[in-house]
């Protein structure tokens, strides 16, 4: 008996490899090669033998953009639902956003196999996350996930007082990303038809008029025409 405690003792006394900079050290090395699984090893290590590090959120979330890249990485869907479940484990309650894009890549990749399960998990991102998300979308010029998160909006909160907002930004990505002015009207025309009273209604309408066309260019025309008057 003695034995064993003994060999247990020297076995979780030599887990413990590294230290804390060591292990961000490695970390930084896998990051810059691209190994993903190592750098979630590390990070985890690191998150388990210093959990009372002033560093361990910042550890928590990073190991959260690991499983992000890891699941990015593989083909196996299984796998990275299973990261993206780990991410939005670690990455809450800090980091909402990473939770919902974390929940929302799930669904995504459930949806196709498992409609009824991929809703469960849309249906746990809420508004503002959705906002957000769109937002973050557009700014990494993906367009269709940034559709993606407005349909939603548009479909779980249709009496919200924002949601002209988002017929309105489906209207402009249609319009001045995507070259679908026929998409592009029908969205305009929601926002000033449903929501006549809305500060873009104007706007929605004039984009409706002129949606395939160079608007900037027709802004200074008539900015021309107005002066020459």
């Amino acid at each position: 008996m003695l034995t064993v405690l003994l060999v247990l003792s020297i076995a979780f006394g030599c887990a413990k490899k590294y230290s804390e900079e060591k292990y961000e050290e490695l970390i930084q090395e896998a990051k810059i090669k691209g190994e993903w699984d190592k750098a979630i090893k590390y990070c985890r290590d690191l998150i388990e033998y210093y959990p009372s590090s002033p560093k361990a959120q910042d550890h928590k979330l990073a190991l959260a953009d690991y499983l992000f890249k890891a699941a990015e990485k593989t083909e196996d869907k299984k796998k990275a639902i299973l990261y993206y479940s780990e991410a939005a484990s670690v990455a809450a309650p800090a980091d909402k956003l990473k939770v919902a894009q974390a929940n929302y890549n799930i669904a995504k990749l459930l949806e196709p196999t498992d409609s009824l399960k991929a809703a469960t998990y849309y249906r746990e991102i809420d508004k503002e996350q959705y906002d957000k998300m769109a937002q973050l979308y557009i700014a990494e010029e993906n367009y269709q996930d940034a559709i993606n998160c407005y349909t939603k909006l548009i479909g779980f909160y249709p009496k919200d007082p924002s949601s002209y907002k988002w017929h309105f930004m489906m209207g402009f990505i249609y319009s001045e990303y995507l070259d679908e002015p026929d998409k592009a009207k029908e969205y305009f025309k929601n926002v000033y038809t449903k929501f006549p009273e809305c500060e873009l209604a104007d706007d929605a309408k004039f984009l409706y008029e002129y949606a395939g066309e160079d608007v900037e260019e027709i802004i200074f025309r008539k900015a021309e025409e107005n002066t020459t008057q």
